[in-house]
């Protein structure tokens, strides 16, 4: 391992031989990543030239590394959410036309949340991308409410265009009250103030964008498209649900809680109980 250390007459040392260290800060508003990649350059540069000829350079600690190793992983997250969100929408509609709109709206979502960002002079960061990647997942669940009251209109005998339109409205309030109360848990971080609120300001302003941007998208562009590529299932899909496994499953375990609500509510006051007493005992 490389290791720079001091010897006795303050003479800088690497590998056990004479060195010359080099520290780069960053200014308050640069882009770790950025500088890093342009400081390389420059530094390959100006090794090619025979002045320099016979330097060797040893990178010690190279924080932009571990800072585009950190945005790397939370891209990979962004895809791999709405790859598993597809795939899950079709396992569950059993038709392709309605992943392929949800890979649509989710760039649309994305690109909106960008633009709003740009607008509120927020940089694209790991905290940011952190906040999108948390909001990857809320990003489709106003889209699959609308399609999927939309194929259920389709399959009740409407035409494309009057099931997108139907089917939107008729869950429109639902989704905008569900949206506002998602964003209100997040809307006071940035009332916060002191290091904590510079830290995570970023992030609760993405999600919140990231929530509006997906409302937005939902209420507009999934219905327009929903209108035009989607098409009346063949069978009838109330009947085909009850059907399934996990259906049946859910039907059972409903009408048991129903008929046992009193137990239900015991268990759950005691979970709560539980769960209150294990983290006063923490704290």
């Amino acid at each position: 391992m490389s290791v720079e250390e001091q010897d006795s007459n303050s003479i800088t040392r690497l590998n056990q031989d004479n060195a010359l260290s080099i520290d780069v800060m960053l200014a308050s508003d640069a882009n770790a990543s950025n500088v890093n990649s342009e400081f390389n350059e420059v530094l390959d540069e100006k090794l090619d030239e025979d002045e320099f000829s016979n330097l060797t350079v040893e990178t010690l600690y190279d924080e932009g590394e571990y800072i585009d190793l950190a945005i790397n992983s939370v891209y990979i997250s962004l895809i791999s959410g709405a790859v598993l969100a597809m795939i899950i929408l079709f396992a569950f509609l059993r038709n392709l036309k309605a992943p392929l709109i949800i890979g649509l709206a989710i760039p649309f979502s994305v690109i909106t949340t960008f633009a709003l960002l740009f607008f509120t002079n927020i940089s694209i960061n790991l905290m940011t991308l952190g906040g999108l990647a948390l909001g990857i997942g809320m990003l489709v669940d106003n889209s699959v409410v609308v399609i999927e009251n939309i194929y259920r209109h389709l399959s009740m005998g409407k035409n494309p265009k009057k099931a997108a339109s139907d089917g939107t409205k008729e869950v429109a309030s639902a989704i905008i009250a569900s949206t506002l109360t998602t964003a209100a848990v997040f809307a006071p971080v940035v009332f916060v103030s002191g290091l904590v609120g510079q830290l995570f300001t970023p992030l609760a302003i993405t999600v919140v964008f990231s929530l509006f941007a997906s409302l937005f998208v939902a209420l507009t562009v999934v219905p327009m498209i929903s209108s035009r590529i989607l098409d009346a299932p063949k069978e009838n899909i109330e009947k085909a649900r009850s059907e399934r496994p996990y259906m049946k499953l859910l039907t059972k375990f409903t009408r048991w809680t129903l008929q046992h609500r009193l137990l239900v509510m015991i268990i759950t006051v005691l979970l709560m109980a539980a769960g209150i007493s294990e983290s006063s005992i923490r704290v």
